[in-house]
């Protein structure tokens, strides 16, 4: 009922977004909670923290459950989304960490160096590698590379 309310132009508020994601949760839909999520985070009623929270809980599980492509496209999905609206203010280190995890396990090397290209730093959103990103670097590059990595996007 919610998607029907939205697809015909009427406004849902805050509460009306969590539900529909704590619905998908309890249902363990894991995607469809993301999609939710994705709504909420460009809609006038969003509060970061709570696409945050919502994100993590969502690709965790995802990540658990050896789901990595289904990591991946929830990123493609929100960042589609991201990119009509302009608003990617829900992204953290902990969700980018996430998503490189997933990248390294799928054996996508090398999208996983140009995300954090792209994530950390000055030249990509500014996001702080932490001690968590080092060590995915470290244990999927090796140490020489992941050095190098982490100083090229913190420059």
């Amino acid at each position: 009922w919610l998607k029907q309310a939205k697809d015909r132009g009427f406004s849902v508020d805050r509460q009306g977004y969590l539900a529909a994601i704590k619905t998908c949760f309890n249902k363990r839909d894991w995607m469809q909670a993301v999609k939710w999520i994705s709504y909420y985070s460009n809609s006038k009623v969003c509060v970061k923290r709570d696409v945050t929270v919502n994100l993590q809980h969502a690709m965790r599980h995802l990540t658990e459950r050896e789901k990595h492509e289904d990591v991946v496209e929830a990123f493609n999905i929100l960042f589609q989304q991201s990119q009509q609206t302009g608003a990617i203010g829900w992204m953290s280190v902990d969700l980018v960490n996430l998503l490189l995890e997933n990248l390294f396990l799928l054996g996508k090397a090398g999208a996983a160096q140009d995300t954090a290209l792209g994530m950390f730093g000055t030249d990509g959103l500014g996001l702080q590698a932490n001690d968590r990103t080092i060590q995915i670097f470290t244990k999927h590059l090796g140490e020489a590379e992941a050095r190098d990595l982490i100083l090229e996007v913190q420059n």
